[in-house]
């Protein structure tokens, strides 16, 4: 028995974190309400409305997401906030699946068998009946064991990949393509970039009647975005990112008392 709640204690630890979803201020909660979730279910309802639907999935069927999650994910675009999802899930051929699931479910029955009807099958009133319950008892942990060490190795699995996940969420490569908006092969999602972002902030807190003075937001950048510069963008100078990223109007003015140019930019407003 102490096997088969070692065995339900890890799949409840590998469905609560198998599917998850949230901004950077709500996915530790979704951890947390998953876990929740599943805490208090049976073994045959983790493995056939949890397990066999989130983990096992045929090669060739594209996984979706619930409708909650899917609301979710729209909320947090319609802000403007980056929104993570994770997935892990063992891709097998619709016969290897069937083969598991049968597997699986005749463990849950073996399961129900020892845990609800052993009396039921042994008479431990005499000493042949003892005899009997424990050769069917060390049999039915052979079993036991062997779909311990399977559901081990798989968690193990899940482990590595959220392992290479975390080091390449850490990585520069991941920090340039989601934050900054630099892909792998150097070319530049312009509306979503880090340094577009920067400079609408700085409209924002420094723009005078809708526009703003370059200069000006320039010095605010290098307070509030030092991190954001010309050259991480492919870029000389500010007036380059001005025009590369054609997410600005752009007007030049002559300072009456220095005779200097100044340039002033503000958002384009969409058609």
């Amino acid at each position: 028995m102490l096997r088969v709640q070692q065995y339900e204690r890890l799949m409840k630890a590998m469905l609560a974190r198998m599917a998850l979803g949230g901004t950077e201020a709500t996915i530790e909660t979704s951890l947390t309400v998953k876990a929740n979730e599943v805490s208090d279910k049976s073994l045959g309802v983790l493995l056939q409305n949890y397990f066999l639907k989130e983990f096992l999935v045929d090669s060739g069927t594209k996984s979706n997401q619930t409708e909650s999650a899917e609301f979710a994910e729209s909320q947090a675009i319609a802000a403007g906030l980056p929104y993570f999802k994770f997935r892990f899930q063992m891709q097998m051929s619709p016969e290897d699946i069937e083969q598991t699931k049968q597997a699986l479910l005749k463990f849950r029955d073996l399961r129900n068998a020892v845990v609800h009807h052993l009396l039921d099958q042994s008479d431990i009133s005499n000493a042949s009946g003892c005899l009997g319950a424990i050769a069917y008892l060390d049999t039915s942990y052979v079993t036991f064991d062997a779909h311990c060490l399977q559901l081990k190795e798989w968690a193990e699995g899940m482990a590595r990949a959220r392992s290479s996940n975390a080091s390449f969420m850490g990585s520069q490569v991941f920090e340039d393509s989601v934050i900054n908006g630099i892909n792998p092969d150097g070319s530049i999602d312009w509306p979503d970039s880090g340094i577009v972002q920067a400079l609408r902030e700085a409209e924002k807190a420094r723009a005078k009647e809708g526009w703003t003075l370059l200069d000006t937001a320039i010095a605010w950048l290098r307070t509030d975005h030092s991190d954001q510069t010309p050259p991480k963008y492919q870029c000389k100078t500010w007036k380059q990112v001005l025009k590369r990223s054609n997410q600005f109007e752009v007007r030049v003015e002559v300072h009456p008392v220095s005779n200097q140019g100044q340039t002033w930019f503000r958002s384009r407003t969409s058609a």
